[in-house]
């Protein structure tokens, strides 16, 4: 009785009995909720099972299998779950099983365009745009550890300035892999850019103290500032100023 003298007293003079009744079930069911624990995911998948809902049964109405439709369902509803929990616990592996949605997004994506279309899909590259943002990703993700591993590998190799060689054949090493890096980054290669810098440091440092300070390594020291030098400019678009 209070409760309808309360909802009566809110609506105008001229509301229904009937409005009266929906007034009441709204404020209990309003009252219910207060200081409970709000479920946040719950209308994802009240929406998911919506989905379903309709399709079943127009798969119904047109006499077809219910069996894939409960199938997908029964997909999606553990992904929302899975998706929901990694978020928490291993943000990493969610965030590279959405990336290989994307990418499974994109090649598809690229199908279509290839068959409907007389634009020129260069496959190779495509693929290794999507190699190279799976590596960016990985890198943001595992905070700058995958290339770290891949500096620490490197050195440690042949041509790596901690390999088990004689100071020749070190020096030999370094150079060969500034160089190799050096024309990829030449021609553009994003990842070479990015190495470059590091590696011609690191091999005229090793120059500097093989040669002492002699002519030798005065060559190599112009040579590699005209090499940075070529790919800045390539990267910011400026003209290479003059070595020095």
């Amino acid at each position: 009785a209070n409760m309808r003298t309360a909802v009566t007293s809110m609506l105008p003079a001229t509301t229904t009995l009937q409005d009266v009744a929906k007034g009441v079930v709204f404020v209990t069911d309003v009252y219910d909720e207060l200081g409970k624990t709000v479920i946040s995911i719950k209308p994802d998948f009240e929406a998911l099972e919506k989905q379903f809902k309709e399709m079943g049964q127009t798969a119904s109405a047109l006499g077809l299998s219910l069996e894939p439709v409960e199938a997908e369902q029964k997909k999606k509803t553990a992904r929302l779950a899975q998706d929901y929990i990694d978020d928490l616990v291993d943000p990493i592996a969610l965030a590279l099983r959405q990336f290989a949605d994307e990418k499974a997004t994109i090649l598809a994506n690229v199908d279509y365009l290839r068959e409907h279309t007389d634009v020129a899909v260069d496959a190779a590259r495509i693929n290794e745009a999507l190699l190279r943002k799976e590596a960016a990703l990985k890198e943001q993700l595992y905070g700058g550890a995958v290339s770290q591993l891949e500096d620490a590998i490197k050195r440690l190799m042949p041509g790596g300035n901690l390999a088990n060689l004689d100071p020749s054949g070190t020096l030999a090493g370094l150079e060969a892999s500034y160089r190799s890096t050096y024309a990829q980054a030449a021609a553009g290669d994003a990842a070479a850019i990015g190495r470059v810098a590091a590696e011609s440091t690191t091999y005229a440092e090793y120059a500097k103290s093989y040669f002492a300070g002699s002519a030798e390594y005065e060559a190599i020291r112009q040579q590699i500032i005209e090499s940075l030098r070529a790919v800045q400019a390539e990267v910011t678009g400026a003209a290479a100023p003059a070595t020095g």
